[in-house]
């Protein structure tokens, strides 16, 4: 699975495996971003994140939806007498219901994230019918980032410094993209280089 595309309302989110790096798009509120994260830039420490609506945010909505009805009941009679028709009283409570609803639904609205926290953050959907994709998209995004690592920074060039090289080795081994039998054959190949090449 070199891809995968995620839909929540008007929230989408899509991330596809390249060559050297994860071609991101995300939309989201009318904001369009498509970008390219290196692959030196990702890094898998992952937090699930669930958002759950708060207690003040649900006794603010209560109370505002109790505070409407009583100031639509106190004013429907004026209303009636200024406009001359009863169903001004519909219109306003079908008018004030539909913004409430949308209120109601972004309040209680559940949401599960899989967040991959690294230079660049990566933000997945996580709802239990999605999480296998999402760990079979992260386990292949991992084996495309160690063989990407392992073919870019495992050259042996004599023509960068020798301590410059070590560093890129050890760090290799610390982000645990080789082995560590697979450093000490690096640094030694590394040493006989430099005896060979005379520095």
């Amino acid at each position: 699975m070199t891809e995968i595309y995620q839909k929540r309302g008007r929230e989408i989110r899509g991330y596809k495996i390249k060559k050297d790096g994860l071609d991101s798009e995300i939309k989201s509120n009318g904001n369009h971003q498509s970008y390219r994260i290196r692959f030196e830039e990702i890094d898998f420490n992952e937090i699930v994140s669930t958002k759950k609506p708060q207690p003040i945010e649900v006794g603010l909505f209560i109370s505002v939806f109790f505070n409407l009805i009583f100031l639509l009941v106190i004013f429907s009679d004026w209303l009636i007498k200024t406009s001359g028709n009863e169903t001004i009283i519909s219109i306003v409570a079908f008018g004030l219901l539909g913004g409430l609803s949308v209120w109601m639904i972004n309040l209680f609205k559940r949401s599960k994230e899989k967040i991959l926290k690294g230079a660049q953050n990566i933000f997945f959907f996580y709802e239990p019918k999605e999480q296998s994709t999402v760990d079979s998209f992260i386990e292949n995004l991992k084996i495309n980032q160690r063989d990407y690592m392992r073919e870019k920074y495992m050259q042996i060039d004599t023509l960068r410094p020798k301590e410059s090289q070590e560093q890129t080795f050890f760090w290799l081994h610390d982000r645990e993209f080789i082995s560590k039998q697979e450093l000490e054959m690096l640094i030694e190949e590394l040493n006989n280089r430099m005896i060979i090449d005379g520095k």
